[in-house]
């Protein structure tokens, strides 16, 4: 009988402690008030995927700092160790809220507070342009390729200025085209079709790298064939180049 009673105690216990993952929903519902809709969607994807890693741990006080190091380690198997780190900071800041809101029930720690990527495992940041073996890759033929690719690599502008960019523009870059020059390049196309259709042409041939790495790659260009960095900057519109 009296184990009975202290069985029924357990569970009235149990039933009055919140999980990770009711603080977890609380701590987004903060988040849509003080912060914006990216930083949350980023929060929320970081944590469901460390609470994914470890369905056994239901309380808070069950997360050690091992655990913290081992998703690292796990992770890093999987991706950047830049998108880790991320992932890290997230967790942390989480952990910090919690350390304020959660009152006795929370151990007075933090479990990520100094779990920190590996020196050996930092990857090195790749150039923002594309390299010789990648620009071969890509086999560019305004003909026959992807025409916004082309622009992108042989003009400097950004994807957000491609809808407005009209044939004058471009033959002052690249030379006559034979084409209307008041019309636009690119009419009843935004920025975000023709990022795409860049991306999917660049995945297709092979060459995992972001858009920009175009334009990027048309710096390079520039500053070899002899045209100075202010020029260059002027033309990007940016104030420094990190190549």
């Amino acid at each position: 009988m009296e184990d009975e009673r202290e069985s029924d105690r357990v569970v009235i216990m149990e039933s009055k402690r919140v999980t990770l993952n009711q603080w977890q929903a609380r701590y987004e519902n903060y988040l849509r008030l003080t912060v914006s809709k990216h930083y949350l969607v980023k929060a929320a994807g970081a944590l469901s995927k460390v609470f994914k890693r470890f369905p056994e741990k239901r309380y808070p006080e069950d997360f050690s700092r091992l655990d913290a190091e081992d998703y690292r380690i796990f992770r890093e198997r999987e991706v950047k160790a830049t998108t880790v780190a991320n992932e890290l900071r997230c967790l942390r800041a989480f952990w910090n809220w919690l350390l304020e809101n959660g009152g006795d029930q929370i151990p007075q720690y933090n479990p990520v507070s100094h779990v920190v990527r590996h020196k050996n495992l930092v990857e090195h940041r790749q150039p923002r342009y594309l390299s010789e073996a990648e620009q071969t890759a890509l086999g560019f033929d305004l003909e026959t390729t992807c025409l916004p690719a082309q622009v992108m690599l042989t003009t400097g502008r950004q994807a957000s200025e491609l809808p407005e960019l009209t044939w004058r523009e471009v033959e002052s870059l690249v030379g006559p085209l034979g084409k209307a020059l008041d019309e636009k390049v690119f009419p009843g196309r935004n920025a975000v079709s023709l990022r795409r259709e860049i991306h999917i042409f660049l995945r297709k041939k092979g060459v995992e790298r972001p858009p920009e790495a175009l334009r990027w790659t048309w710096a390079v260009r520039a500053l070899r064939g002899g045209a100075s960095i202010e020029e260059v900057k002027e033309r990007m519109g940016v104030r420094r180049l990190v190549l």
